[in-house]
């Protein structure tokens, strides 16, 4: 009997009702039988206060639905607190083991759509403390977004949080040395291409842009295709302060470290069309144009050509 024959009958044998029981009271790893909460422990969860809610969630690690309700609930906790300005429990999801129990669940159901956000999510929340975003930093959390948003673009909740993330842990680290940035800045610029029409996806889209942008991580062939995607989200979204501000810094940093001229820019091109105030991120572009680019007749974002836009996929693609 040939080996193909041999599978298929092995197959067939497994999935017979008696030979599957038998194999589960033996504890076989053929089986995956999806563990779940003894009946009216679930209801523990639904109304406990954040102590619980955490005790819960690590006395039931290998439960995908316990970890599913519990962070949830946490969510749902930590956002009212948010509300209310109190805000003060982010910093214990940052200890070992919680984090840790994060992390393990966040890699061990990391098909689970839902739960990945909530998770994302959270670390959004815990990183906008310092000792969470050093915690952080430790666990390798930076790599994990990276194949967050690699495997699961086409969600911009998750993108938004994945991309907050990212700031959060390049602008607030001094050695970045370990991280693989240029993969980094390329994932975002597909996660801003994709969601170029939602206005707070790509708000975080462009800041984790502009902070991975500032280590010095872009080719040469690369600046003018990020600088046409950054038109892009600008033209679209002019009232957008925050996306208007770093979208800004961003083709600064582009001008900055490619020393010369980027045709597809002119002088004042930019900032006719933002409601973005004549300071900071605005003067420092400026300032970059007036340097980098010789003076010539002054254009709108209107006389950047739509199509001119490249689709960052086929740049990450190119580069592999």
């Amino acid at each position: 009997m040939s080996f193909p024959s041999l599978l298929l009958l092995f197959r067939e044998l497994v999935d017979h009702p008696f030979v599957r029981d038998c194999l589960i009271l033996a504890g076989s790893p053929l089986i995956k039988v999806k563990k779940h909460v003894p009946v009216g422990l679930m209801d523990i969860v639904l109304d406990a206060g954040i102590q619980t809610v955490l005790e819960f969630m690590m006395s039931y690690q290998e439960i995908e639905e316990a970890q599913e309700k519990s962070i949830e609930r946490l969510l749902e906790l930590l956002k009212k607190e948010d509300a209310l300005g109190k805000n003060l429990k982010v910093e214990m999801l940052a200890c070992e083991n919680i984090l840790g129990c994060l992390l393990n669940s966040m890699r061990t159901y990391s098909d689970n759509e839902g739960l990945l956000w909530m998770i994302c999510t959270l670390f959004m929340m815990m990183s906008t403390r310092e000792a969470a975003v050093e915690a952080l930093r430790k666990a390798g959390v930076f790599t994990d977004m990276l194949t967050i948003l690699s495997n699961f673009a086409h969600n911009k909740n998750i993108s938004l949080a994945c991309c907050g993330v990212i700031w959060s842990l390049v602008a607030n680290g001094t050695d970045v040395a370990e991280y693989p940035l240029k993969y980094a800045i390329e994932v975002v610029s597909i996660i801003l291409h994709t969601h170029l029409d939602d206005g707070e996806t790509a708000e975080s889209a462009c800041s984790a842009f502009w902070a991975l942008s500032l280590h010095g991580c872009i080719d040469e062939a690369h600046y003018e295709p990020y600088a046409l995607l950054l038109l892009e989200a600008l033209r679209r979204h002019p009232a957008r302060p925050v996306l208007a501000k770093n979208a800004c810094l961003a083709l600064a940093s582009l001008l900055r470290t490619s020393g010369k001229p980027l045709p597809i820019l002119r002088n004042g091109a930019v900032w006719p069309k933002l409601k973005i105030e004549r300071t900071g991120a605005y003067e420092k572009l400026a300032r970059c144009f007036n340097v980098s680019l010789c003076p010539c007749q002054s254009t709108s974002l209107a006389d950047v050509p739509r199509d001119a836009v490249l689709n960052p996929m086929k740049i990450h693609t190119a580069s592999l």
